[in-house]
């Protein structure tokens, strides 16, 4: 089966690392696998390169080059002939849907891996880019979603509910484990003690990551626990990364929060915290940050958005979004559980058994050679 997998780019996220385990997985399996990108390079971009999967550079130059861009997509569709057009994300779920007939045989497939985004919060175009979206999913043969939750808001804004497929992400477990060593160099590079207790918070700055809520968490559980650091990684408009510094600021814990950039070392990351927050108000789907961390034994504390519940089970703690006394009660309660190291071995067994890559490569596979 000839699969191009379209997206804008392969720069460091959730649905850019399932797009590279798929792509990896389904090759491994006798594929002939092909990614088109908006835009060139990217971390992951290496990942890809190494191995047989050929990436395509549609060399989109900004947000208005339009015409060209397109131009080389539908010329991209021709040669390539594939049997099936994998969007990842809105954009390219738009452009399989328009210019699929480009490739006439092929399975018009769109990933939808985001839930009930709150839209005023974001530029005019992004909620015109979603509704256009929802519009061509009826042209669409499948619609992958990654999580019980994407399912129900895709039922919600009438997405053809005969289309709708389930697939979790797979995570990498073998990548993602317990490696104590190179969590300790992460600390010691970021000036964290080893008696100092460590939170994480993983993500790109975005208002539904709602950076802002865990910093007045943090605020309060520093005070019952002074020896206690933040560490907040991700990328995002240096406008509302000043909006956050400020914040921390006003809180009086500038001192103790360590701002970092994304890497592609997470699993030190993982291992370097001692508990990972998740505190998403709106939007998460199926948060990878939270099974990795799982995977590398770090228990979560995480809001009840999305798949995050369902993901963290019994071996770490869910609490309502936005609601700072209950979460700074539940983070303080799992950072003082002396049964902690027993509680993230469990999470990893979790995510072992639920959610590995091949089950993800499994389910993948069947339901794009399906021919409804």
């Amino acid at each position: 089966m000839n699969i191009l997998f379209v997206t804008r780019a392969l720069d460091v996220g959730g649905a850019e690392r399932q797009l590279v385990v798929l792509a990896k997985g389904l090759h491994a399996r006798g594929h002939n696998i092909n990614v088109a990108v908006f835009y060139r390079g990217g971390r992951f971009a290496d990942q890809l390169l190494g191995s047989k999967v050929i990436i395509h550079d549609l060399k989109k130059s900004g947000r208005w080059d339009v015409v060209p861009f397109l131009f080389r997509f539908m010329r991209l569709l021709r040669c390539s002939k594939p049997d099936v057009i994998y969007g990842i994300l809105s954009l390219p779920n738009i452009l399989a849907a328009l210019f699929g007939w480009f490739a006439p045989h092929a399975k018009i497939v769109f990933g939808i891996r985001a839930t009930r985004l709150e839209l005023e919060r974001y530029e005019p175009l992004v909620g015109r880019v979603y509704k256009l979206e929802r519009i061509l999913a009826r042209y669409s043969d499948l619609i992958i979603v990654n999580s019980e939750a994407g399912r129900r808001d895709c039922e919600r804004q009438s997405f053809p509910k005969s289309k709708l497929r389930v697939i979790s992400n797979g995570i990498d477990t073998d990548y993602f484990s317990p490696d104590p060593d190179a969590g300790e160099r992460f600390r010691m590079q970021h000036g964290v003690l080893k008696q100092e207790k460590l939170v994480g918070i993983v993500g790109r700055l975005d208002p539904m990551k709602d950076h802002s809520t865990f910093l007045k968490v943090f605020a309060q559980v520093s005070k019952r626990l002074p020896e206690l650091k933040a560490l907040i990684v991700g990328a995002g408009p240096d406008d509302y990364r000043l909006q956050l510094q400020q914040l921390a600021d006003e809180l009086g814990i500038s001192g103790k929060v360590i701002w970092r950039r994304p890497t592609e070392m997470m699993a030190a990351v993982y291992n370097a915290i001692d508990i990972l927050v998740l505190s998403s108000s709106f939007g998460e789907g199926f948060p990878n940050v939270v099974a990795e961390a799982m995977a590398c034994e770090t228990p979560c504390v995480v809001t009840r958005i999305g798949d995050s519940a369902e993901i963290v089970g019994e071996y770490g703690c869910v609490v309502a979004p936005k609601n700072v006394e209950e979460f700074s009660d539940g983070l303080y309660e799992l950072l003082t559980n002396g049964n902690l190291t027993e509680v993230g071995k469990h999470a990893r067994e979790r995510i072992v058994k639920r959610y590995s890559v091949d089950k993800c490569v499994d389910a993948t596979e069947a339901a794009l050679c399906t021919r409804d």
